[in-house]
């Protein structure tokens, strides 16, 4: 339960930064078998976020602890229950060099060996996920993530770590540094078209959204570009800021209408609230990304 409003949270908190989200492959991601998603990174902790969105299964997502050196991503990570791992170097790191991946690392490979060969778990597979980012410090840009072809643990038998590693590189760096392409979300419109009463209910809750949080997330942006010192860190702390300052501004606005007008005016605004997040992020996106989370 903690884990799908995390996730709810999470997709707002997305959508309010970047123009759209989407995931192409989607339905090459098994939904009961154990997998281990081997995705390329950009952006720090907006890669979890963005993959913990597009991917409609719980996982479990590791990262480097040097991250919890900052308190609210420390937060986050507890409530989430983020697997914190110390590292000389990041595991499956992605840069831009020459249009070619960084020198994928073996972290990956030996999970999966370890899980076939010691533990004997059946069915493991490594999913490579590519995270394309059109400009991933730049608000209003688009984030596509595509699956790439998986390797079944049971049909590869026991590869030696290296040609595991260097497989899983060839496969990661096909869905990979990919620009994204502008979505076509004439789908959308017309679907609203054809239903004017739900169009004009949507329309109206995220114009109370962006009415009640425009200014919030304004300032959570600009107080994130200033403390930011890499392209890697706007997208990050605007939504870590922009979440801390959202509940603030929520706890204000609530006393307030309790102290002057009553409890349940109060409740009845509050419930308000995040209505009108979910549908100022959501109104213009594709409902391909509104995904529901898999038992």
């Amino acid at each position: 339960m903690i884990y799908g409003l995390l996730r709810w949270i999470t997709g707002i908190a997305l959508h309010w930064f970047y123009s759209d989200l989407r995931i192409n492959g989607l339905e090459r991601i098994p939904l009961k078998d154990p997998i281990i998603l081997a995705a390329s990174h950009h952006n720090a902790l907006v890669d979890c976020l963005v993959v913990g969105w597009l991917v409609p299964r719980k996982i479990t997502i590791t990262a480097k602890a040097t991250l919890r050196e900052n308190r609210f991503v420390a937060a986050l990570f507890s409530v989430m229950g983020v697997v914190s791992l110390r590292r000389t170097s990041d595991e499956l790191k992605h840069a831009r060099e020459g249009m070619q991946l960084a020198p994928l690392k073996t972290g990956a490979a030996r999970i999966a060996l370890a899980a076939h060969d010691v533990k004997h778990i059946p069915g493991v597979q490594i999913v490579p996920l590519g995270i394309n980012f059109e400009n991933k410090g730049a608000p209003g840009s688009s984030v596509v993530a595509e699956v790439g072809d998986i390797l079944e643990m049971d049909r590869e038998g026991s590869p030696e770590v290296e040609r595991l590693t260097a497989e899983l590189e060839r496969r990661l760096s096909i869905v990979s540094l990919k620009p994204p392409l502008l979505r076509d979300s004439s789908g959308v419109h017309s679907a609203r078209k054809r239903n004017t009463v739900k169009a004009i209910l949507i329309n109206g809750a995220a114009a109370w959204g962006e009415l009640t949080h425009r200014d919030v997330i304004r300032v959570a942006r600009e107080i994130a570009l200033r403390k930011s010192h890499g392209p890697d860190e706007p997208a990050m702390l605007t939504i870590l800021y922009g979440l801390f300052l959202i509940l603030a501004s929520y706890a204000i606005q609530v006393s307030v209408l309790w102290v002057f007008i009553g409890f349940w005016w109060a409740v009845g605004y509050l419930i308000t609230l995040p209505i009108g997040a979910y549908w100022a992020a959501f109104k213009d996106h594709p409902t391909a990304v509104r995904l529901p989370l898999a038992a």
